[in-house]
């Protein structure tokens, strides 16, 4: 496995050119590049600096200003590459990785210390936050905590979290879970970062789909059945308010009986459109409360399922459950049935779709029960 880790070059003399470029840092860019690296608190504390200076003054070499200006310029030459994060080099049971700078003040206290990750456990982070992230969120989170800015999941992005989680006392599981993700909003909160929707951090997986259920209830009538759920996480700093879910269905059902084919879309009654539409269209079930998933001005769930958590105008995380399917009735020995349904889930903001997810809950073709 691969860490990004901090080395020592092997010091070059700095020409004039690089050295006032030092006293500037840089330029622009590179301000921004070592910030994003290396973190808000360490910039400023560089720009703050007496090397630093508003007017530039030609010195001689053995001023201090001049050494400063050296070192200075050893930090911008050998920044990590914008696409790696940088900070602080932290030791793991597998070697080293970056810790970001962060703006969060540490514990007055230190944390006690936790045991390192095992590789099985390295793993299964590695699959908690893939299946919650995508790969925008994934770069950001990369971007706040350190190691490799790939929009993928790596063994250093993960002991890059375990790090943060352990300084600051969190359960060191390298998984961006409920605590994890408060953190998160709270550190971008303190670095001022703006409420963009790219740098709004988001969270939605699909729990599922279990393997659909397919069996003769009666001599005629039989029972196709899936099931899923759903949980988004929504940022409180950009306002949960104007974050929602929705749900999408298609698919079709037919059977086949004596060599005859017949649509029975319409057995989807339940549906808002009164059948199993055949192109994406918003799903529901007019038989209960609420009729939509997702939709903040209808009515929560009586189950935990189907709502946004504690408040269902401004809550900052949502959860569903869908059961598609039901009885076939005159389900007659012979038949032969296909059947499709798919299901696509949007985080959307202010009516605006931001992610998307696809799944299918139940197929099966030439079913007969």
């Amino acid at each position: 496995m691969e860490y990004q880790t901090i080395s020592k070059n092997q010091a070059t003399p700095k020409s004039p050119l690089q050295k006032q470029v030092a006293r500037s840092v840089a330029a622009p860019h590179r301000v921004a590049a070592l910030q994003q690296s290396v973190g808000n608190r360490a910039v400023q504390r560089l720009l703050r600096s007496p090397c630093i200076q508003a007017k530039l003054n030609v010195s001689s070499p053995g001023d201090p200003y001049e050494q400063e200006a050296d070192q200075v310029a050893d930090t911008v030459m050998r920044m990590p590459d914008p696409g790696v994060a940088g900070g602080v080099v932290v030791s793991s049971s597998s070697g080293q990785t970056l810790q970001r700078d962060l703006a969060t003040p540490p514990p007055n206290a230190p944390a006690p210390a936790q045991p390192d990750l095992t590789d099985a456990q390295i793993q299964e982070a590695i699959a908690f936050n893939r299946a919650r992230y995508n790969e925008a969120n994934t770069r950001l989170i990369q971007r706040l905590l350190g190691g490799p800015i790939t929009g993928v999941w790596e063994e250093g992005n993960i002991e890059a979290i375990a790090a943060t989680q352990e300084q600051y006392g969190l359960p060191k599981d390298g998984k961006v879970g409920n605590d994890t993700f408060r953190f998160l909003n709270n550190e971008q909160r303190l670095e001022r970062m703006n409420t963009r929707t790219e740098n709004c951090l988001t969270s939605f997986r699909v729990i599922g789909p279990d393997s659909a259920q397919f069996d003769r209830v009666s001599p005629t009538e039989c029972r196709v059945r899936g099931n899923f759920r759903t949980e988004s996480q929504f940022s409180p700093r950009c306002d949960c308010s104007q974050f929602q879910y929705r749900q999408f269905i298609r698919g079709h059902l037919r059977r086949t009986r004596g060599g005859v084919v017949a649509d029975l879309a319409n057995r989807f009654d339940t549906q808002p459109g009164g059948a199993l539409p055949a192109n994406f269209t918003e799903d529901g079930d007019t038989s209960g409360v609420p009729v939509n998933y997702g939709h903040r001005d209808q009515p929560a769930g009586t189950a935990i399922e189907d709502r946004y958590i504690t408040d269902q105008a401004n809550g900052c995380r949502y959860r569903s459950a869908d059961g598609p399917g039901g009885i076939i009735v005159d389900c007659q020995p012979g038949d032969s049935y296909d059947i499709n349904v798919n299901f696509r889930g949007d985080i959307e903001r202010n009516g605006t779709r931001v992610q998307s997810k696809f799944w299918t809950a139940i197929r099966r073709n030439n079913w007969t029960p």
